[in-house]
């Protein structure tokens, strides 16, 4: 007998396209991805809407046990917090030819069981401050280092973009005694 589809409910908060882009659906003789076949994959589409991946897996033989593996793929753009799960499947959803191309009949917990919840979980960006010694800025001088954050990142594929910072000053300066601020980036603390 070899699977050749699935179809399935997705629940949660996810976005299809900016947090979620493809669900596939893997065979393995273990539960895990590494030697999987790829039976098939689906566009990601609206949280709580049915989709179907059809293809052909391998054959398994009586006695054999293998697992039927399905994945998400995440958006580089996908928001944190966000979460993907399965509603419950009725196992008329699982389709099976057997060796002479006949449907295989399914038995087992019906409907299968709703999935754990998978939560999104993006880039983190800890920003810590090693501000130079209180000290003196000489006049006439450009380029005075008066702040510095340390951004470390952890958690993604890729790399993170700053996109803004909103800064407030303070001091006993006057808006003469600055002609401007500057914001620079540097992958030392120098």
């Amino acid at each position: 007998t070899k699977p050749t589809g699935l179809t399935f409910t997705t629940a949660g908060t996810y976005l299809a396209g900016s947090d979620i882009t493809q669900f596939s659906l893997y065979e393995n003789n273990s539960n895990t991805l590494t030697g999987a076949t790829l039976i098939g994959s689906v566009v990601a589409t609206a949280s709580g809407t049915a989709m179907t991946i059809s293809g052909t897996g391998y054959n398994t033989s009586p006695g054999n046990s293998d697992y039927l593996i399905l994945t998400a793929d995440v958006a580089l753009s996908g928001v944190s917090g966000r979460t993907v799960s399965l509603t419950t499947t009725p196992l008329i959803n699982f389709t099976f030819l057997d060796v002479n191309g006949n449907p295989s009949a399914q038995q087992g917990t019906n409907p299968s069981p709703v999935s754990n919840t998978q939560t999104i979980d993006g880039p983190k960006v800890t920003i810590t401050t090693p501000h130079p010694a209180a000290g003196n800025i000489g006049t006439g001088i450009i380029n005075n280092i008066i702040a510095v954050y340390q951004m470390d990142v952890s958690n993604v594929t890729g790399t993170v973009t700053p996109a803004s910072l909103l800064l407030t000053t303070a001091g006993a300066y006057l808006s003469a005694d600055i002609s401007n601020f500057k914001l620079y980036q540097n992958s030392a603390n120098t």
